[in-house]
């Protein structure tokens, strides 16, 4: 906590109270602050040109927002940023970060690491995430997803961190439809599942969906 406590009392911080439902940035909006959820919900979404409003990211206690556009050298936000409870903010200057001197570079370097591994892990979700969708049945998307994490975890018993609308959205599918489909599983014995914990009982015919 005292290497987070110097690193913060560093730069420039201001630390903000919302109110349920609050748009903290505006698609194509000049955004220049990554933001740390220090209590609450936030929603990251979409306007297409047709009007349309798609939720990409729900980000909770402790998660990020802005670092992309801070690491990608953009001024403007290509979504938008609202809170979805009462949330509590705190806002860092991005032009603090590439600031450096003799008594702050050891904390802020170790700080830009961490917001580069952070924009770097969620490419890596985002890709995953292309992936499934290319597959065109429902079906195999989801097994697809128990089997990637069944050999990410090298156990047939693992927790996947997302709701089941959460999964829904990730698979560009409707909560109801995938909630079917993981029933259908563990009726067939392939599966048995409480909240977002899992165990594959049969992965050869879960991997022939």
């Amino acid at each position: 906590m005292d290497e987070i406590s110097q690193t913060l009392s560093s730069m420039d911080t201001l630390v903000r109270k919302h109110p349920e439902r609050n748009c903290i940035c505006s698609q194509n909006e000049t955004f220049s602050t990554i933001g740390i959820i220090l209590k609450g919900k936030v929603q990251i979404v979409r306007k297409h040109i047709t009007g349309d409003i798609a939720s990409i990211h729900t980000l909770e206690t402790y998660d990020t927002f802005g670092e992309d556009i801070i690491c990608s050298g953009s001024t403007t936000t290509p979504y938008g940023i609202e809170t979805l409870e009462k949330s509590i903010l705190l806002y860092i200057n991005s032009t603090e970060l590439f600031y450096m001197d003799k008594n702050t570079s050891t904390f802020r370097s170790k700080f830009f690491l961490n917001i580069i591994k952070t924009v770097a892990n969620r490419s890596f979700l985002l890709n995953a995430q292309v992936d499934y969708i290319r597959i065109l049945s429902l079906k195999k998307r989801i097994a697809t997803l128990l089997l990637d994490h069944y050999y990410n975890h090298g156990q047939n018993l693992f927790t996947i961190e997302l709701s089941r609308a959460e999964m829904a959205k990730y698979l560009n599918a409707t909560r109801p439809a995938v909630s079917k489909i993981l029933a259908e599983f563990k009726k067939e014995g392939m599966i048995d599942y409480y909240r977002n914990s899992f165990k594959i009982y049969d992965v050869d015919r879960l991997s022939k969906q």
